[in-house]
C-alpha cells in the first residue's frame, strides 16, 4: 500500500505540508543507514521543548537590523512601525525540510500581507546562498543574513545545540 503522501506527489495532487515533510522524512529513512538514522534520532530529541522556549505569535522578539541578499538592511523597528512581523528562521539552502516550509509559507504570503504583516526568512547563510533560497524557492520575500547568529542566539529557544553539519558550516 502506497502512503497517502506518496499517492498524492506521484498524482499531483495537493498536498498538505505535513504530508510533504512526512514524504521526505520517509524517503529520507528508507535512504539512510540505521547507524545514520538513529544519529538523527537523538539529535531530534534533543530538541524536546523547542517549540515551548521558542518566540510565539503576540510575543516581543528582540528589535534587530540585518542585511537581505542584496545587501539592503532591514530593520525590524521600521517594519513594526508598519504591522506585525512574521520572522522565521531555517537553516539553509541545504535543508529539505526548511525548502518545503518556506514554499509553505510563501503559499500563505498573501493572506500575511493582507492582514498587514511583514513576512521575513532568517539563516545563517551567506548573502549570496539567501538569494539562491529566494529564487529556488520563489520567494516573494525576503531572506535575511544573520551571519553570527546573533538574532537566533538573543530569541527564546535560539541557543540550539549545533548539528555536526551546521557546525562545519562557516
Amino acid at each position: 500500500m502506497i502512503p497517502r503522501a506518496h499517492q498524492a506527489a506521484r498524482d499531483g495532487t495537493k498536498m498538505l505540508l505535513q504530508d510533504k515533510l512526512d514524504a521526505l522524512k520517509a524517503d529520507c529513512l528508507a535512504k539512510t543507514p540505521p547507524k545514520v538514522t538513529l544519529v538523527r534520532q537523538r539529535a531530534v530529541e534533543g530538541l524536546a521543548g523547542l517549540a515551548d522556549r521558542a518566540v510565539h505569535a503576540g510575543e516581543q522578539a528582540p528589535a534587530f537590523q540585518l542585511r537581505d541578499g542584496y545587501g539592503g538592511a532591514f530593520s525590524s523597528r521600521e517594519a513594526l512601525r508598519r504591522g506585525p512581523i512574521v520572522l522565521v528562521f531555517y537553516r539553509g539552502i541545504w535543508c529539505p525540510y526548511c525548502n518545503i516550509d518556506l514554499r509553505a509559507l510563501e503559499a500563505a504570503s498573501h493572506d500575511i500581507r493582507s492582514l498587514g504583516a511583514s513576512l521575513v526568512a532568517v539563516s545563517q547563510q551567506t548573502s549570496d546562498n539567501s538569494l539562491e533560497t529566494q529564487r529556488r524557492n520563489g520567494l516573494s520575500f525576503a531572506s535575511l543574513v544573520d551571519a553570527g547568529e546573533a538574532l537566533r542566539s538573543a530569541c527564546p529557544g535560539g541557543r540550539l545545540r549545533r548539528t555536526s553539519r551546521e557546525a562545519a558550516r562557516p
